[in-house]
């Protein structure tokens, strides 16, 4: 069974220990006792109605009073059948009722809590309600092991306690924030059941840290199946109670769904499909968020989309070794996604970038569009994303309109041309690129494109087109001279006859009037100076060539259509610029703007323009980016080349500007009731371009 491509980044919704140092709570939980001495009946009256303590669990509590020893796989049943469950506000759980801090932090009593049900003898399983002493408690037990990234060996079993701590702020591990229960081990993953807790996130690595939570705005915390890489760096270690049984619960489907387990049948024929894998043989995470590049492949596969053939310029962050380097390539031709340096394929997709996909897709294949509702993940202070379970629910529609109801057939006719037509191959989803017509010859005239026998739209050779009919298409010609011509000049019209560049930048130019791709051929006199690639031939407004300056120099960039050529001089430059910004740091509230000030010279410290500048940013050659990609604040070029940045959420971003591998950077700082004020300062940075 195929599975996702996890991506190896460390996020932790973490909790504050509750009680932290103060060890009789951990040792005599007297809420318990006082518990165990009730009735079922009792314990129900105590219960909050809907989530309360019920017969069974008050038996479970009976046999712990007894001293009896509970099992491993015990303990993560009872677990699993609290996924799902959500505190109310002022952080009331049932669990927190039961150890007798019934509105307080409670990861841990939530562990202690399935321990207790289970079965468990206290001696085995200490109940608590703090992280930090519980791990005293094992250690003095001697069953506590430090993870990987402490240097520890242990492979955590089901069963066993998982700590977090945070180590910015306790390098020495001696305070752990959080904690869970190991469900199982794969693929270099631990699963965890989790309380007091979200779904979290894998697409931030380093971003959670201990104390960041509001819980005055963030959404109610409930129990989830976490999973995290065994090296992250907030796993502190391990507790391995002396079970009475090691025995392995034997799970079977997805054990993780709660809420969403009227969707089962849905994510089960996603991933047997392959369209959507689960995320391990027993978990979907469906409200976990789902990165650009693994949404993206999932799309393209419910159609069986493999691009145009076209060659395309990649993007700076999808190098060819990557795994989605294909599928994104193919996404590209076909624009289905933007033609931007960056497509971010490890950050969790959001509704409206999902949405967008969506459509770009219908709108290539000839569909009419659909549209779908996306919540949104629960961390959303780090950037705007949607679920997995909605995701899946789109592609699962999706995929349910994509068979065709037949397999049609497409022949092609030379129209009053001799030669032989020629042939194109169909796709299973009755797709059809048209070729060219160079095997076809008419003299003094010039082929116009592929009249359809469905619908009598002639079509430029190079289009993809769905065939909803067995068709014919016959080639279409028009005489060379016809309407006042005398060639065919209009074949090859540019939107530019001459760039100036600088070292490594990029420059972008259509070849408009001529819709047949294949006939267009764009070459550089002199490929040391620079080269060419088409970058879309999906514009609307014509062929979309881009040239990348690699050294400077003049050259020509000659463009031939049908025996037509036109020409692009090309002037590469080079220099040592300097680049000054105003600002060191600045420290604004959400909502107040900041405009930031760049001052760039040439190598004879003549000022540069802010048109130049501006079009430094267009070509490529200088790069601005928010480090928090729009997280923290909004970064806008305005129209004189000036970038503003406007405060969205507290926290910390970067304003980068980038030329080659040198930078210079502004540290923006959001906090509320701030007034806003910036740190001055004039250093110049000197960089090559």
């Amino acid at each position: 069974m195929k599975k996702l491509k996890k991506q190896i980044t460390g996020v932790l919704a973490a909790c504050i220990a509750v009680g932290i140092g103060v060890p009789s709570i951990a040792v005599t939980a007297p809420a318990v006792s006082a518990m165990d001495s009730q009735s079922p009946e009792g314990l129900d009256e105590l219960a909050e109605p809907g989530t309360g303590i019920h017969s069974q669990e008050a038996a479970a509590i009976q046999r712990n009073s007894s001293g009896s020893s509970g099992s491993a796989a015990q303990v993560i049943s009872t677990a699993l059948a609290q996924v799902g469950y959500t505190e109310t506000s002022s952080e009331y759980t049932k669990f927190g009722q039961w150890y007798g801090l019934s509105n307080a932090y409670w990861c841990d009593m939530f562990v202690s809590w399935c321990a207790s049900q289970a079965g468990v003898s206290r001696n085995v399983f200490p109940a608590s309600a703090s992280c930090t002493s519980h791990i005293n408690q094992f250690k003095q037990q001697g069953r506590f092991y430090p993870s990987a990234v402490r240097g520890g060996s242990y492979t955590p079993q089901q069963g066993d306690l998982l700590f977090f701590y945070d180590p910015k702020r306790y390098p020495s591990g001696n305070i752990s924030g959080h904690v869970g229960l190991v469900l199982y081990v794969e693929n270099g993953f631990v699963y965890t059941i989790e309380g007091n807790t979200m779904a979290n996130r894998l697409d931030c690595q380093d971003t959670f840290l201990i104390g960041e939570r509001d819980d005055s705005k963030d959404p109610l915390d409930y129990v989830v199946v976490n999973y995290y890489p065994l090296n992250n760096r907030r796993i502190l270690g391990y507790a391995s109670p002396n079970y009475s049984s090691r025995r392995t619960l034997s799970l079977s489907g997805f054990v993780d769904l709660g809420s969403y387990s009227h969707r089962a049948s849905i994510f089960e024929a996603l991933d047997t499909s392959g369209i959507m894998p689960a995320t391990s043989s027993h978990t979907y995470s469906p409200k976990h968020g789902m990165t650009r590049g693994d949404f993206l492949t999932s799309l393209m596969q419910v159609y069986g989309l493999s691009g145009t053939g076209q060659p395309v310029v990649s993007y700076s962050d999808v190098p060819s070794s990557s795994s989605y380097y294909d599928t994104v390539m193919a996404a590209r031709a076909a624009g289905i996604i933007d033609g931007a340096e960056y497509f971010y394929p490890d950050r969790y997709i959001s509704g409206s970038e999902a949405q967008t996909m969506i459509s770009r897709t219908l709108q290539y294949l000839g569909k009419p569009n659909q549209t779908f509702s996306f919540s949104k993940g629960d961390y959303l202070d780090y950037g705007d994303y949607t679920i997995r379970a909605d995701l899946a629910s789109a592609l699962y529609t999706l995929s349910s309109d994509a068979e065709p109801d037949a397999n049609y057939t497409a022949s092609f006719q030379a129209g009053e041309a001799s030669g032989t037509p020629p042939s194109a191959d169909v796709s299973e989803y009755n797709r059809v690129t048209l070729p060219s017509a160079d095997s076809l010859q008419r003299l003094d005239y010039i082929f116009q494109g592929w009249k359809s026998s469905a619908d009598q739209v002639v079509y430029a050779a190079g289009n993809t087109v769905t065939l909803q009919q067995n068709t014919t298409f016959t080639a279409q010609w028009q005489a060379a001279g016809q309407n006042g011509e005398t060639a065919p000049s209009n074949q090859a019209i540019l939107d530019t006859s001459s760039v100036r560049m600088f070292q490594g930048g990029k420059y972008d130019f259509l070849v408009k009037g001529n819709n047949n791709i294949a006939s267009i051929k764009a070459e550089v006199a002199d490929p040391d100076i620079a080269d060419v690639i088409l970058s879309n031939a999906a514009d609307a407004r014509g062929a979309k060539y881009q040239l990348t300056a690699k050294k400077p120099g003049s050259t020509d960039v000659k463009i031939t259509s049908n025996g037509q050529t036109a020409i692009i001089k090309v002037e590469v430059e080079t220099s040592r610029a300097s680049i000054t910004l105003d600002t060191a740091n600045y420290i604004m509230a959400p909502g107040d703007q900041y405009t930031i000030g760049v001052q760039m010279a040439d190598a004879a410290g003549n000022p540069l323009r802010s048109e130049q500048i501006k079009n430094m940013v267009t070509q490529g050659t200088l790069k601005v980016r928010d480090s928090r990609t729009g997280s923290i604040v909004n970064l806008e070029q305005q129209s004189n080349g000036n970038f503003q940045v406007t405060g969205k959420n507290e926290g910390t971003a970067y304003i980068v500007y980038e030329i080659g591998n040198a930078h210079a950077s502004v540290r923006i700082d959001v906090k509320k009731g701030v007034e806003q004020h910036g740190t001055a300062v004039r250093n110049t940075s000197y960089i090559m371009y």
